[in-house]
């Protein structure tokens, strides 16, 4: 079998997204910030292009707009009950994506909290570049590590973390081989200070997130690594989607608990929780940060996947 990808705006249209069996296109990242069209339209395309692309550490961008929507107004009933407004109510959103999920989130907690609150959103990856030899239409999206992550070689769109099944799509994965070997060759000489390559910044940030990080100074947007980093004295710390087995295992998962906790501010709140679509029910709960670890405040659907880690 055969998968094509979209690499060019004029392939930008519903009816060309999928492939056989109904099997979404892979779309070339660097179209993210090149779609014309209402607020509403970009909206839409740009949910399409990162839906299928998985980042270094093995998570995926998907998001969708008001994905959280339930969730966020049973977060609204727990934070009246249990965080009371101080000088300041500092919130750390982890996880964001391209910031879709975080904007109402913020709005909700602007009613809230008014100008006492101090928000971030991050996200693992939103800072890319695209390397293109002049010319040429092929071109590779790195990370700000210089990982590889997409490698645009026509008619293909690789994802190069997360690739296709090599038995369904035998001939992906040889194409696949010497897409590869040509992003080697391309980022080789870019090193090299080859004038012919060129680089484009690409940030995949959505267009309200943008706005609220240049229109609001409460509210700021950046590259985090739940692994390796802390953001301390929070209030709130909300992680949606990225507290998953399938992404850490269980001593992973511990350090990460850790680190959230000495994160918060005694008796700040932890709410997690993950779900496929939007409006589809969150899985999750909400925890109370206790001397010794969290206690449960409130759960959503069937609770969060990794409660029995996050109560350990």
């Amino acid at each position: 079998m055969l998968k094509f990808g979209i690499y060019d705006l004029s392939q930008c249209d519903s009816a060309k997204l999928y492939g056989p069996f109904s099997s979404r296109k892979y779309i070339a990242l660097d179209l993210y910030d090149r779609f014309g069209g209402t607020p509403e339209e970009i909206d839409q395309f740009q949910e399409q292009v990162i839906g299928r692309v998985a980042t270094a550490n093995g998570s995926f961008k998907k998001t969708h707009k008001n994905r959280f929507e339930q969730f966020d107004a049973l977060t609204r009933t727990v934070l009246e009950r249990n965080v009371t407004p101080g000088e300041t109510v500092k919130v750390h959103d982890i996880a964001v994506s391209d910031g879709r999920t975080t904007v109402p989130f913020f709005r909700m907690l602007d009613d809230l909290y008014g100008d006492a609150l101090d928000y971030t959103a991050s996200d693992y990856a939103s800072s890319f570049r695209v390397l293109q030899r002049k010319g040429e239409t092929n071109r590779i999206v790195l990370d700000g590590e210089e990982n590889l992550i997409q490698v645009v070689y026509k008619p293909f769109v690789f994802n190069m973390i997360c690739p296709e099944n090599k038995v369904v799509y035998p001939f992906n994965h040889l194409m696949r081989g010497r897409a590869k070997a040509y992003a080697e060759n391309l980022i080789a000489a870019w090193h090299d200070g080859d004038p012919d390559i060129e680089k484009r910044d690409l940030k995949l940030v959505c267009q309200a997130c943008q706005s609220l990080t240049q229109n609001d100074s409460r509210f700021s947007f950046r590259q985090f690594d739940i692994l390796h980093e802390r953001i301390d004295g929070c209030d709130i710390i909300r992680a949606m989607n990225i507290l998953n087995p399938s992404y850490f295992d269980d001593e992973t998962m511990a350090l990460i608990v850790a680190n959230l906790h000495t994160s918060l501010n005694d008796g700040g709140i932890l709410m997690t929780g993950s779900n496929l679509e939007g409006g589809t029910t969150v899985h999750g709960g909400f925890y109370r940060k206790t001397g010794e670890g969290f206690e449960l405040l409130e759960t959503s659907g069937n609770g969060s996947p990794v409660h029995t880690k996050i109560t350990a």
